[in-house]
Order: C-alpha cells, then structure tokens, then sequence
C-alpha cells in the first residue's frame, strides 16, 4: 500500500553499509522508498558504528574517518523529515570494539550517557533524534542474523537495542526476529547476499543483495510505514 500523504517527501537514513548499500549502491531502506515515492537522503556510511571508535578498533587507517551514526546525525540537515530510519551495532560487533561492559540503561532522560559502552551509545543516538527531530517519526530497523558475527553476540546486541528503543518511543522493524532471512543458512547468504563488486551473489551473508533487501527488508519496512501514516 502507498501512502499518498509521503509521496515527494523526505527519508533520511542513518546507520552503516547495510543503509547505504556497500558496493551495489542498494540498501535496505531503497525499495521501501522508491514504493511510497518517497525521496532517500542517506547519511549513513559503510563501515560505521554506533560506539565513537579508536585507531586501535580499525585493520585501515582510511577507516578511523567513518562518521559514527552519533556523528551523521550531527551532521544531517536540521530540516524536518516526513520519516526517519537508522540501524546500528553491526560493525561494532564484527570490528570487536569495546563490548564489554555492556552498560545500563538509564533511569532518565537528561542526556548523561556513557559512549564508551553500548548501551550508552546507542542511547545516545536515540536521543539525539528525539531531540533533534521531535516531530518525526523514527524506525529502527533491526538487520538479520548475520553469519559472521557469533550468534549470542547478535542476540545481546538485538535486545539492548530494543530496550533503548521502548524507552524512547522507537518503533523497530524487528527483521532479526521476525524477517524471516538468516544468512547463517548457506542457500540464503548464497542467493540473498554478495561480498563486493563482480557478482550479486554467493556472499558471506552480510550485505543482501537488490532481491534480498526488496523480498526480506521492504514488506516489514512498509508495514511498518502503514501502521504509522495511513
């Protein structure tokens, strides 16, 4: 269903490579967009993690420059968008940076996080939109089980992450749980996901392909656009 009201107006999209689509240009927010006609600002940037990184986190030293989502957000137009969608804690599962302590949640709403653990930054990120963008509507688009990231870390990562979000009134797009695609199965992350230019297939499971993201992504993304607009 298309919402008529969203036609021309603007998305912006935060978080990592699986937003801004790696190597094929095609992320999960692009088909959602392109069906309600919607016009997608992406901020996000391939490599980038919810926790403000270090030299020592990174294998190339171009990476330490990767903009954090805390740092897109900051930078994004304060013009008001008609939606917003973010993602997040994949890198910084797969990169290894500081995971433990996990952190709390905290008790209030005063803007007193600790970034050096998850659970702080990934709130920080959460009230940054509030406060930045309190008349918008946010998603938080919780990504698929991804074979190369040990699976309790996943899990530990998924529910810190929709903690945070009850708290700040952010609805998740729960594809983790309730997608349906897990690329630890090899005939999914074979035909679904590709590892970089020269095929759009046969990949490690990370980044879904152009079929991946429109047959998994967009029929909860838009689901979740209905429930919110129409």
């Amino acid at each position: 269903m298309t919402i008529k009201a969203l036609a021309g107006r603007k998305l912006y999209a935060f978080g990592d490579s699986l937003v801004k689509g790696h190597t094929l240009k095609v992320g999960m927010l692009d088909a959602a967009a392109a069906h309600e006609g919607m016009i997608l600002e992406k901020y996000a940037e391939n490599g980038a993690t919810i926790m403000p990184t270090e030299p020592g986190d990174h294998s190339y030293a171009s990476d330490n420059r990767i903009p954090d989502v805390a740092q897109q957000i900051t930078s994004a137009p304060v013009e008001t968008p008609a939606l917003i969608c973010f993602d997040g804690l994949v890198n910084d599962a797969s990169i290894g940076v500081r995971l433990s302590p996990l952190g709390h949640l905290t008790a209030d709403f005063n803007d007193d996080y600790n970034l050096t653990t998850p659970y702080g930054a990934f709130e920080h990120v959460c009230a940054q939109l509030r406060q930045k963008y309190p008349h918008t509507q946010v998603l938080y688009i919780a990504n698929h089980h991804i074979a190369n990231n040990p699976l309790a870390l996943q899990d530990q990562m998924h529910d810190l992450a929709i903690d945070v979000c009850q708290k700040w009134a952010i609805d998740v797009v729960d594809v983790y749980r309730e997608g349906g695609i897990n690329t630890n199965i090899p005939q999914m992350a074979a035909d679904y996901s590709y590892n970089g230019e020269g095929s759009d297939r046969d990949g490690d499971g990370t980044h879904l392909n152009v079929i991946g993201y429109e047959t998994w992504y967009a029929p909860m993304i838009e689901a979740a656009i209905e429930r919110h607009f129409s």
